[in-house]
């Protein structure tokens, strides 16, 4: 888990914090016989998120095992010693909120604002770092789809948790309709349907490799390949920028350059996603986990060949 986002969560934690509330009930002599958590589906709502933590996720499995219901947020009747020990382990949690908002506010993390992460390519040397960073630049710099004059993109850091690259987008907001973030997150969308149609091509190529078939047929095969690929990416680049009122062929050929960028190092294994407080517009604009995580199986297939094919 990144560090911003833990920060996120913990904060997000605090501000809608609730105490346990708990409602008595008496036998007829007037003596308390039970008592009943009457908040129990807002502490369920509150602690779900938090399971990620070890230490935290304790004190939540200690809550949830007073009563077999208590995970439904319809706890039944709680004996003396099991209200202490959830009120105990409420306060155990707040504690460690606090403490971990406190670590990360000396690290220096600020409440996040409108932007995008990147999470790198895993195992990278630091030449393919270098090259990485050098591509991006490009495609941020150049791509009109990434360029506003109402907008500006800024490395604001790196997070650990795997490695990410944080980015601020100055000026970004309602009034602007989030140029940049929206384009980003449209390109990245587009760049998984590129992805997912090479991935098809490299299958079929791998198919006629284990064939045996001769190579000037695989050279024409892997030709073909390549241009159904290629012709994809240009009509993307192409829609793109009607969608932009973009006509100039340059700026349309720098967009399919930047496709390509994105293309070349998700194929390797890089992540664009929203930051983590960003507009939930923004938010879900971008593919999700499940769509841009590469299996390592797909990422070998991507790769395979890609010197001698090229």
């Amino acid at each position: 888990m990144r560090v911003q986002e833990m920060f996120y969560l913990v904060n997000c934690a605090l501000e809608s914090w609730v105490d346990p509330i708990f409602n008595e009930r008496k036998n007829r002599s007037g003596e308390i016989s039970a008592y009943y958590c009457k908040n129990a589906a807002a502490l369920v709502a509150l602690l779900e998120p938090l399971k990620p933590f070890p230490e935290i996720k304790q004190q939540i499995d200690i809550i949830y095992s007073t009563d077999d219901t208590f995970y439904k947020g319809t706890p039944g009747a709680l004996t003396p010693d099991e209200k202490s020990k959830i009120s105990m382990a409420s306060q155990k949690i707040k504690s460690s909120l606090l403490v971990m908002q406190s670590m990360c506010e000396a690290l220096g993390l600020e409440r996040d604002s409108t932007g995008f992460d990147i999470k790198l390519p895993p195992n990278m040397t630091l030449s393919e770092l270098s090259q990485c960073t050098r591509d991006l630049d490009n495609a941020f710099s150049k791509c009109p789809l990434l360029n506003s004059k109402e907008e500006e993109v800024r490395l604001r850091g790196v997070d650990v948790g795997s490695m990410w690259l944080t980015f601020t987008i100055i000026g970004a907001c309602a009034a602007t309709g989030f140029y940049i973030a929206k384009n980003l997150a449209a390109m990245v969308s587009h760049v998984m349907t590129i992805r997912n149609q090479a991935a098809v091509c490299k299958q079929y190529e791998e198919l006629v490799r284990q064939s045996k078939l001769k190579n000037d047929q695989l050279a024409k095969i892997i030709e073909s390949n390549q241009a159904v690929v290629k012709e994809l990416t240009h009509n993307i680049a192409r829609q793109l920028a009607t969608e932009n009122s973009i006509t100039e062929p340059e700026k349309v050929e720098q967009i399919r350059v930047s496709l390509d960028i994105l293309k070349e190092w998700t194929d390797k294994g890089m992540e664009v996603y929203a930051a983590v407080e960003a507009p939930k517009e923004i938010k879900g604009a971008f593919p999700p986990l499940e769509m841009q995580a590469l299996p390592d199986s797909m990422m070998k297939e991507l790769n395979a060949h890609r010197e001698e094919d090229e």
